[in-house]
Parts: C-alpha cells; sequence; structure tokens
C-alpha cells in the first residue's frame, strides 16, 4: 500500500519498494526515484525524464547504486566504530535522578499520550485524492481543544510506584521558579529495576557534532554533490527550499 504526502509544489510517493518525489505544478522537471527491492539487490537513485508518454524516449540520469548488503555492512562498520565515543558520550551527559533530588529542586512530574498525540497530529492532515492535506482549523483545535485526560501530573515520590508498575517511559519534570524550568527524565532497566536518568540539555548539540565529526568528509562531500545534483534538476529552489 502506498502513501503520498503533499507540499506546495512538491509531492512525494512511498511504497514499500519505491519513493518518487516530483514536483506538482511543473511537468518538464525530472523526478527523483529512490528503489530498495530490486532484484539486482542494488538500492538505485535516479532521476527520470519521462516523455509526454512515458515511453521509449523517456531518459534516466543515474545517481547512485549500489548493493544493498554492502550498504548494510558499511553502516555496521560506522556504527562498530562509533559505540565508544557514543557510550563515552551519554556517560558524561547522563545524570541519576532521584525522587528527593526533584522534590528539593521544586519539580512535579508531567506524562504526555504521546501515541494518542501522534494520532491526533495525523488528523490534522487527513487524506483527500491519496494525498495527505493540513488542515489549518483542525491544527488549531488540536492546541485549543486538548484532551486533558492524555496528560498526567505526578508528584516526585510517585515515581517509586510508577517503577514498581513497570513504567519506564519518558516524564517531563517542570518548575516555574527557576531554570532549567523543564527536564526529561526516562526510566531505563538496570539490574531487573528501574533507574531513572536525566539527559543534559547538551546532549543533542554535542552528539550532532560528536557525529559529524565522525562521518568521513570524503562522505560528506560525495552526499552534497548528489543533493546538489537533485536540487538543481527539479529545480526546488522555486519552492522556497534551501540549497545549503
Amino acid at each position: 500500500m502506498g502513501h503520498r504526502i503533499a507540499f506546495p509544489g512538491l509531492s512525494i510517493n512511498m511504497t514499500e519498494r519505491l519513493v518518487v518525489v516530483k514536483r506538482s505544478d511543473r511537468k518538464d522537471t525530472p523526478h527523483l526515484t529512490i528503489s530498495f527491492e530490486n532484484l539486482s539487490g542494488e538500492i538505485d537513485l535516479h532521476l527520470k525524464y519521462e516523455s509526454a508518454k512515458n515511453d521509449a524516449s523517456s531518459t534516466y540520469e543515474p545517481i547512485i547504486k549500489i548493493q544493498k548488503v554492502v550498504l548494510e555492512q558499511e553502516l555496521e562498520h560506522f556504527f562498530l566504530n562509533t559505540q565508544a565515543k557514543v557510550i563515552q558520550l551519554c556517560l558524561r551527559n547522563v545524570k541519576k535522578v532521584r525522587p528527593g533530588w526533584l522534590a528539593r529542586h521544586g519539580y512535579i512530574l508531567m506524562w504526555v499520550d504521546e501515541e494518542e498525540l501522534k494520532k491526533d497530529l495525523f488528523n490534522t492532515a487527513p487524506k483527500k485524492r491519496g494525498k495527505h492535506r493540513f488542515d489549518p482549523s483542525k491544527l488549531k483545535l488540536l492546541f485549543t481543544d486538548n484532551d486533558l485526560s492524555r496528560i498526567r501530573i505526578f508528584y516526585p515520590d510517585e515515581l517509586h510506584g510508577l517503577a514498581a508498575m513497570g513504567f519506564n517511559g519518558t516524564l517531563n519534570a517542570v518548575r516555574a521558579n527557576k531554570k532549567p524550568r523543564m527536564i526529561q527524565i526516562k526510566g531505563i532497566q538496570v539490574r531487573n529495576r528501574i533507574v531513572w536518568v536525566m539527559f543534559h540539555r547538551k546532549t543533542v548539540p554535542e552528539f550532532s557534532r560528536v557525529l559529524n565529526e565522525l562521518i568521513p568528509q570524503r562522505f560528506k562531500d560525495e552526499v552534497k554533490l548528489v543533493w546538489f545534483k537533485i536540487y538543481d534538476a527539479l529545480q526546488l529552489n522555486e519552492i522556497g527550499i534551501e540549497r545549503e
């Protein structure tokens, strides 16, 4: 079963085998195809310039072909090489938290039903004529008339009870008088018990920096060249997408 997402001037069609990106407001630009489940075992990324009848006169411009098994091996090698640095990063930026610490620092806990929230967000972009289209009125209603049953408030000393029930999801700890006003804590399984930890607010930027350093410059240059080729062929500047 396929899915289609529509943006102003651009449409994305997805199936289990293909992703096709094309301009919806022009007929003279190619479309980008990424195919996965090919008999050759390759992942094939190419541009297709279709003729009026989409016949033999249609032309293909290959961009990348890579064996799926080779890509999987390269990714596995990359993750093995980065594993140690990622673990070090986590250890530097993860702090164990206890109910007493949260209470002394004035935090209360808030849980949001993320699955239901995701459903609500998807409902703001109903599918019409095969395309998902955002409905501004539904999006406004989502934020002005939210179902409060999907949000629960806990005191810090209730963490023990949540752990005993096996809850190990993500909670937001919030306070009004000091910064940081909100931190995220998560329960992780350690030796058959739940331990609550919080992530330093600089974790994401630092992780991005470390990841950027670990990715070979040659690979980044090749990705940039591919992006420039796609960008120029589909003339994405016309619909407000930046090249750099």
